[in-house]
């Protein structure tokens, strides 16, 4: 069979690439095409002849080009059509199926192994775990099947994303050592999807040698300047660690960064991070107020923590940026103000804002779900509040006013709205530089590009940076 993977962004998501690697093995013939045009990208679809495709990583604000995308297949060729992600996992029950065929529910590796199975008539389609269907006009949903060893999943194939050039040109590699979270964050879908199976453990992590394996491959065929973590927060098992890291300083030597959480930072971590190469990792801070991030998100660190948390990291020479929400339903401006307080107090290298935005069947949504789902948190807030305006502009300005608290003085709410995103694609900018380590030139060519494509999604929805 062939296998056509279609993507609005120039981004590597790890879940086609793992499909791809799965197909692969089955003897299939995959191919990924990235276009921003729904109708283009069905007709790379339909030219390819494809035998099945596949919309992996769906998150609320591109479901709609799944939509478009697959109205315009359907209008060609019957082919089958699986949409799957974080919001097809949450929602699938609100997700229209007219031209979808199948809906991925979890995680997708075992459900699209079986899928590719049903579809060369191997098995029954009752037999393949976490995927919904029509079936005489009902929806019917199969029970989602996790894996819970990692090191049986095959190693990601980029050869799928590297045949455009930017992307096998970026020597900063992204890779993932396991996957869940220990904690409970409301905001977050990685606990949600762990509560669609009780019995999945809350962190499966990959063997030391495993990914190692990985690493060396990749560097061997592609370059690596430098590895970046992707998991949620790689430093939760301090066994499997203490394990990994002297490994990795051993066989691969290169600079890496990661996500963590604060609680999960004390000096020890944090000299063993920097000793085997660590040089940037992203924390969450989300707000200031201690009362809100514990009843609203969650979250129960408290300030002295993060503090602790950043001056160890910094002490040792590790650069850190920080992850804040705002427009948190019940905060102020205030509390808003409180947040970039922090953040200047913390003296962090990078502070990075995002608008909160609800999912669409969350006790704070409200609204046409069709306009809530195609909101975003680069440009507005997810529901409406009294300060909804003066949220999206600081939002904006945030890591502006983050590094140069003098500018709080002036009158800055004059700023145009559109020199104020810019101002926010400027620090995102800086950040993949001077952070994440990224390629200069790749970084602000694929920025421009997802950047521009992004101000046609909001122009489409009536919506202005």
């Amino acid at each position: 069979m062939k296998i056509v993977f279609l993507q609005q962004f120039v981004y590597e998501w790890q879940a086609p690439m793992i499909f791809s690697a799965i197909a692969k093995n089955k003897g299939h013939i995959t191919i990924m095409h990235i276009a921003f045009n729904p109708i283009l990208a069905a007709q790379y679809a339909i030219k390819a002849e494809a035998d099945l495709i596949v919309f992996a990583s769906i998150t609320s604000g591109n479901i709609d080009y799944v939509y478009a995308c697959a109205r315009e297949i359907k209008k060609a060729c019957n082919v089958p059509v699986i949409a799957g992600g974080p919001h097809i996992s949450l929602c699938y029950s609100q997700v229209s199926m007219k031209e979808i065929d199948y809906l991925g529910i979890g995680e997708g590796e075992i459900t699209f192994s079986a899928l590719l199975d049903h579809l060369e008539k191997k098995i029954e389609l009752d037999s393949v775990p976490g995927i919904a269907y029509i079936r005489n006009s009902e929806r019917i949903v199969n029970k989602p099947q996790y894996v819970i060893h990692m090191d049986e999943l095959p190693i990601m194939d980029r050869d799928l994303y590297y045949k455009y050039f930017l992307l096998r040109k970026e020597r900063v590699r992204m890779f993932y050592s396991g996957r869940g979270c220990l904690y409970h964050c409301s905001y977050c879908c990685v606990p949600a999807l762990n509560r669609i199976d009780s019995a999945c453990p809350l962190i499966r992590k990959r063997s030391p040698v495993n990914l190692l394996n990985e690493i060396m491959e990749v560097e061997a065929r592609y370059g690596l300047k430098a590895s970046f973590f992707q998991d949620d927060s790689f430093i939760q098992d301090k066994i499997w660690l203490a394990q990994f890291l002297p490994a990795y300083k051993k066989a691969i030597d290169k600079p890496f960064m990661c996500m963590a959480r604060a609680v999960d930072i004390d000096e020890d971590t944090a000299v063993m991070l920097a000793e085997h190469g660590c040089v940037g990792i992203g924390i969450g801070v989300e707000t200031a107020n201690e009362v809100i991030r514990a009843k609203v998100l969650n979250r129960f660190e408290a300030n002295q923590q993060i503090a602790a948390a950043v001056s160890s990291l910094k002490k040792y020479g590790i650069r850190v940026t920080t992850f804040n929400m705002l427009g948190i339903p019940g905060e102020t401006m205030l509390n808003v103000e409180e947040t970039i307080t922090l953040n200047q107090r913390l003296k962090v290298d990078s502070a990075w804002g995002v608008l909160f935005q609800p999912y669409v069947h969350s006790e704070w949504f409200c609204g046409d779900k069709t306009e809530k789902i195609a909101s975003n948190f680069y440009s507005e807030l997810g529901y409406d509040c009294k300060e909804k305006q003066n949220i999206e502009f600081i939002q904006k300005i945030f890591p502006l006013l983050v590094k140069f608290p003098f500018l709080s003085n002036f009158s800055i709410e004059r700023i145009p709205n559109s020199i104020a995103y810019l101002i926010f694609c400027f620090f995102s900018f800086f950040r993949e530089i001077r952070i994440w380590r990224r390629s200069f030139f790749i970084t602000l060519f694929t920025g421009i590009v997802n950047q521009i494509q992004y101000k046609k999604l909001l122009t489409k929805h009536g919506r202005h940076l």
